[in-house]
């Protein structure tokens, strides 16, 4: 079933004249899936179709399928990608460590560009839990190591009120790993969320992905929330989602023998409470996600990004834009889409032509039917089914037909069918509308390139087109799980070499955020050190073996970390050199000799050797007093 417009339709060859003719913009989009990859295309498509209706706003869209949303960052970074949709925890590592931006913001159902972080369980489990601190042992299925909803505001909680211990400062894996039992967070063992590769498997164990690449990984099966949802039907005892996900999920073709009441909500202070109460019982308030660029893109750049993508909304999105609703999760935007159960009873193969109901029956609201489809502010609209919006472009007369046509472009068994228009001769152009927040016909995956219930987008001022201005309050958490017992290290060095090194290594360690926070201390020997320590004015000190004896003997001092070289262990030799053309030096008569030694009283340069000579007789001894 296909919408037909009299609107004016370019040829082929005056599609490329007027592409040479205006030079338009390229666009590459980051995908994460081959699902997310098609619904690309389908919408590069959908573009070059009707890119005389964005004028001077169009973007020849292409589509890069990376790894995940991390290569996603890199690729842009590197200016091999232009754009893709980023978690407001992923916009913090983006522009923390990558330097991208947010520009625009996605826009849920009554105007809201935020949702809440909720904890699900299913109902009637969980009855030992009267508080969070009783989610110890229990086995969690998170979005992903670095989600702000699905996985940094639980932890954050978790270690504020839950009695999580935080195990390393540098590494709040470890804490979860201490804390939960068997669960998956995918990404828990990935260099960054894993530094010095001593991670358990843990967060792993109830990922399903196929190994290797694919378990514990944004492929697993169990990654993003719908794969917590799946992770928590199926083996998990609570996950954390956001406050719409189990309506999109049982709404779904794959879960629609489920309903909502076989879940409820957990309350941070312990209650169970049900799913519609989201309000009053979760975690945290997430702001919506987000659009981002590289930050090399000028201000206008940025705005013809901006006007590019509202006129897509204005397109291809049959989603009421100004719904006066209340609520994210209002069922009644979409028609009679959902039953009284908040259920899709649509649930045809994603693949058919007739997965949106029968067409032209006399009554069942189809195309054509005398029922059309309802709009509660303007009544039955025959000519609004399917595809249908305030398009500026159509004229008053709109027709329909039951064009059937076959799959179309890079062998996509999504793609978009052979789209037609109408042309200056009149003849009739038969072409399906793409939908930019839906994704049901891609296959079971649901937010592909955006959130399914997001509405439209909302401009980010530029003074906040920066990880801190976007994500307000939440910055605050996502440093929170960073928190450390120790709030700060004073190193205490003996040179300006070694305290110019220290200045610089403080300023790479706070780039990277790595706690607790170093400070320098200047000490004009290593005795200074060790009296500074134990005065308090510093907290740590390099110190060679024999001054590791001293501090211990006289200032009560303590060795706790140690140097370690190519030996494997924390150990070298003490060696003695002599030039190679000196044949009359030897170690068992040095009497008279010139010897250069690297101080008194440090271990390999002084105590080692005169202890070997000493012990040896080749150096007569004088009791206590020998080593002077």
């Amino acid at each position: 079933m296909s919408l037909i417009h009299s609107r004016k339709f370019f040829s082929p060859a005056q599609y490329h004249h007027f592409y040479d003719e205006n030079k338009m913009e390229k666009m590459i989009w980051c995908t994460t899936s081959q699902e997310e990859q098609f619904k690309c295309q389908n919408f590069s498509m959908a573009l070059e179709r009707d890119f005389a209706l964005f004028e001077e706003d169009f973007f020849n869209v292409s589509c890069h399928q990376a790894f995940d949303k991390d290569e996603c960052i890199i690729l842009i970074d590197q200016d091999k990608a232009t754009i893709t949709s980023l978690d407001p925890g992923e916009v913090f590592q983006a522009g923390r460590y990558n330097s991208l931006v947010p520009i625009l913001q996605e826009t849920y159902e009554g105007g809201f560009k935020n949702y809440f972080a909720v904890a699900v369980i299913k109902t009637g489990t969980l009855s030992d839990v009267y508080a969070i601190r009783d989610l110890r042992g229990k086995q969690a299925c998170f979005a992903g190591v670095g989600s702000q909803a699905g996985w940094t505001i639980p932890i954050y909680r978790l270690l504020t009120e839950g009695d999580m211990e935080i195990v390393d400062c540098n590494n709040h894996v470890k804490s979860a790993i201490n804390f939960f039992g068997k669960s998956c967070a995918v990404n828990a063992l990935v260099n960054k969320n894993n530094p010095i590769g001593d991670n358990s498997d843990k967060l792993c164990n109830l990922c399903t992905g196929v190994v290797p690449g694919g378990k514990c990984t944004a492929q697993d099966p169990y990654a993003g929330f719908e794969g917590a949802f799946r992770c928590l039907l199926e083996a998990g005892d609570v996950a954390f989602l956001k406050h719409t996900t189990v309506k999109e999920m049982v709404s779904s073709r794959e879960f629609k023998s489920l309903t909502e009441d076989r879940f409820e909500l957990l309350c941070p202070d312990g209650q169970k409470r049900p799913l519609g109460d989201y309000r009053q019982c979760n975690w945290g308030l997430v702001p919506a996600d987000a659009v981002v660029v590289s930050s090399a893109k000028t201000t206008e750049e940025r705005k013809h990004i901006e006007r590019f993508l509202l006129k897509s909304v204005e397109l291809y999105s049959t989603k009421p834009v100004g719904d006066t609703q209340s609520s994210l999760d209002s069922t009644t935007d979409q028609g009679n889409r959902y039953d009284y159960g908040g259920r899709n009873t649509n649930f045809g193969s994603p693949y058919s032509n007739d997965r949106f109901g029968g067409f032209g029956g006399a009554g069942g609201g189809g195309f054509g039917g005398a029922g059309g489809r309802y709009d509660p502010n303007r009544g039955y609209d025959s000519n609004r089914g399917f595809g249908g919006y305030d398009d500026p472009f159509r004229t008053t007369t709109t027709t329909t037909t039951t064009t059937r046509r076959p799959f179309g472009y890079y062998d996509n068994p999504f793609g978009v069918r052979n789209q037609t228009d109408q042309d200056d001769n009149n003849q009739t152009q038969v072409y399906e509308r793409f939908e930019l927040f839906d994704s049901s016909r891609y296959g079971t995956k649901l937010n592909l390139m955006f959130s399914d219930t997001a509405r439209t987008f909302a401009s980010i001022k530029e003074v906040d087109q920066n990880f801190a201005g976007y994500l307000g309050d939440n910055l605050e958490i996502i440093l929170g799980v960073r928190m450390c017992p120790v709030g700060r290290m004073t190193l205490c060095v003996t040179s300006d070499a070694e305290m110019e090194k220290c200045v610089k290594m403080r300023t790479a360690l706070k780039a990277q955020l790595i706690k607790p926070e170093m400070i320098c201390h200047k000490g004009h020997s290593h005795i200074n050190c060790m009296q500074a320590i134990a005065s308090g004015s510093a907290d740590v000190a390099v110190l060679d073996v024999s001054d590791v004896y001293t501090g211990g003997l006289t200032y009560e001092l303590v060795p706790f970390l140690s140097e370690v070289y190519n030996l494997g262990e924390p150990e070298y030799y003490v060696v003695a050199i002599a030039k190679e053309d000196d044949p009359d030096t030897e170690l068992t008569y040095l009497k008279g000799k010139y010897t250069c030694h690297a101080g008194i009283n440090t271990a390999a340069g002084w105590v080692y050797p005169l202890a070997y000579l000493i012990s040896n007789g080749w150096i007569r001894p004088y009791g206590c007093d020998s080593i002077k």
